[in-house]
């Protein structure tokens, strides 16, 4: 088992497989067989929005380390977390019945929203491997699908194209507010990240009542975002 491995069941074992989109970049498994994109769910709103989300991520996690430090980089990115994705909605259902709970917490709680926005934003830079920073090293997205629920959200389909040629289908969940389209979650070979964080949080709520309400201190408590930015050597 190599060491990018290792860290991810360890990680699974301590914090109810708390991953992240920056995990679905590091540890990829056999190529996944993917489907032909067709032209007309490519170029809807939807697709494009995502595609540009990502790009921008990929420019600010991969090509600004040489430009800025990893300060300028997570504030650049939790930017971007929050013009794209609904942090409110997202900070809110991973929390869950802890958000509404009545008890005084002991110390100043942020919003939902600012402890899922700190943490994605310094998650995605700690948990993706240091690629050389050829064009050709970096990951890429390719839209394959886009199919609309009854509630009109849409489901971008997608294929994470990583360094090597392998892929790992992901799935965007787009819905449109009165800002624009926001991203409201995103599911990594089937997974919802919600879903992943949300158990996360009850387990961490359930070790440490004193933080049931403090969404930032149930994400970042007993190894819930391991060091996989400095892996073992091979």
């Amino acid at each position: 088992m190599g060491p990018y491995r290792r860290y991810l069941h360890r990680a699974i074992a301590k914090r109810g497989a708390v991953l992240s989109l920056g995990a679905c970049v590091a540890f990829a498994p056999l190529p996944v067989q993917h489907a032909e994109a067709r032209e007309s769910f490519v170029t809807t709103p939807s697709s494009q929005f995502v595609a540009t989300f990502f790009a921008n991520m990929v420019k600010i996690i991969f090509l600004e380390k040489s430009t800025s430090g990893t300060a300028s980089q997570a504030a650049d990115l939790r930017a971007l977390l929050a013009r794209s994705m609904d942090a409110d909605a997202i900070g809110r259902f991973i929390l869950g019945r802890f958000g509404k709970d009545k008890g005084a917490s002991a110390t100043p709680v942020a919003a939902p929203a600012e402890g899922f926005l700190d943490f994605a934003a310094a998650a995605a830079l700690r948990m993706t491997p240091r690629h050389r920073e050829r064009p050709g090293d970096l990951p890429a997205l390719a839209i394959v699908d886009m199919k609309v629920r009854a509630d009109q959200t849409r489901l971008v389909q997608s294929d994470l194209v990583l360094p090597g040629g392998r892929r790992l289908p992901l799935v965007w969940e787009v819905a449109e507010h009165s800002t624009g389209p926001q991203i409201e979650d995103v599911s990594c070979l089937g997974i919802s990240l919600r879903l992943m964080l949300r158990s996360a949080v009850a387990q961490a709520a359930a070790e440490h009542p004193e933080d049931a309400q403090d969404l930032a201190r149930l994400l970042s408590v007993d190894g819930a975002m391991p060091p996989f930015a400095t892996p073992e050597a091979p």
